[in-house]
C-alpha cells in the first residue's frame, strides 16, 4: 500500500504515548486526546483515499465485492462514517480512562524525579452513542453505518487501523511500503507497557 497510510498508524500509535495527560489528585486522570484526534483525522483521510482514489477506482465493482464480503473490508467501510464527521473526533472517541496506563519517563541524565507520561487505549464509542448529527448524516450510505455499527464500534482505533491496512495489503501486497527484506515499513508497533492482546503488526492475527 501507499507510504502514508502505515505511517499515519505510527503516528496515530505515538500520540496515544505523547499527549498532556495528567492524573490530577482531585479529579483523577484528565486524559489529552489532542494529539490523538489531529493524527487520527490524518490515518482517516489517507485510507479513505486509498479506498476511494486506489483501489476503488481501479476496480471498482470487483473490489466493492471484496470489501463487502471481508471484516477488515467492512471496517474500512465503517470508517467512511468517521471521516465524514471528523469535526466531531472527540465525541466519537471514547478516551479509555479505565484502560490507560501510567509509564515512568526518565529524562535523559535524570534518574529521579521522573515524569508521569501515560499510554491511552482509546477506541470508539458505539454507534447509538454517537451524536444525533453524525448518526443522521445523510453524506454517509446506511451500508458504511451498518459497517461501522458491526464491524469499528467498540474496538480498540489502533486494532481498527491496522485492520485497514491488512486489507490493503491483502488486496494488492504489490503496492505495500516495504524495506530491503520485504517487510512492511512502519511495523511492528513499538512496545510500550504491553498488555495482553496488544496489537503491533497488521499482519498478525
Amino acid at each position: 500500500m501507499d507510504a502514508r497510510p502505515a505511517a499515519t498508524v505510527g503516528a496515530t500509535w505515538l500520540a496515544t504515548m505523547e499527549n498532556d495527560s495528567v492524573l490530577c489528585r482531585d479529579h483523577g486522570p484528565e486524559l489529552d486526546l489532542a494529539p490523538l484526534s489531529v493524527e487520527l483525522a490524518f490515518a482517516l483521510v489517507a485510507v479513505r483515499a486509498l479506498d476511494l482514489e486506489i483501489f476503488d477506482g481501479r476496480s471498482n465493482r470487483a473490489y466493492q465485492t471484496l470489501r463487502a464480503s471481508r471484516v477488515e473490508g467492512r471496517v474500512v467501510e465503517g470508517f467512511t462514517l468517521m471521516r465524514n464527521a471528523d469535526i466531531h473526533l472527540p465525541s466519537v472517541v471514547d478516551p479509555g480512562i479505565d484502560r490507560a496506563l501510567s509509564v515512568p519517563v526518565m529524562p535523559p541524565g535524570q534518574v529521579w524525579p521522573f515524569r508521569g507520561q501515560f499510554r491511552l487505549f482509546p477506541f470508539w464509542r458505539p454507534f447509538d452513542d454517537l451524536p444525533a448529527d453524525v448518526r443522521e448524516t445523510k453524506l454517509t450510505a446506511n451500508r458504511c453505518k451498518e459497517s461501522y455499527r458491526e464491524h469499528v464500534a467498540g474496538k480498540l482505533i489502533l486494532d481498527t487501523l491496522l485492520d485497514a491496512v491488512r486489507f490493503f495489503y491483502e488486496c494488492d501486497p504489490s503496492v505495500a511500503a516495504v524495506d530491503g527484506s520485504g517487510e512492511l515499513l512502519h511495523f511492528p508497533l513499538p512496545t510500550v507497557l504491553p498488555t495482553r492482546g496488544d496489537r503491533r503488526h497488521p499482519l498478525a492475527l
